[in-house]
């Protein structure tokens, strides 16, 4: 979903986007990811609205909380192994 919504983003295709942001924002919702959840929630309303002046600075902060989570469960999952 995260690669799809990069692609979206980058070709401008705001109506993918819109698709990809919103099924992130669910998929957050259900493994409690809260800042990706509240960073994804405020993109697909920027798309649901028709703002697009605020989808790249949007976009940037589900990014930055991506990697975050992304991180955070690798971390989680190393210590677990071990």
């Amino acid at each position: 979903t995260f690669d799809g919504l990069c692609s979206a983003v980058e070709n401008q295709d705001y109506e993918e986007a819109f698709r990809m942001a919103h099924t992130l924002k669910g998929v957050c919702a259900n493994l409690g990811l809260s800042a990706l959840l509240s960073s994804s929630s405020r993109l697909t309303e920027a798309l649901r609205s028709g703002e697009i002046s605020q989808v790249l600075p949007l976009f940037q902060q589900v990014e930055r909380d991506y990697t975050a989570s992304v991180t955070a469960v690798t971390k989680l999952k190393e210590e677990q192994e071990s």
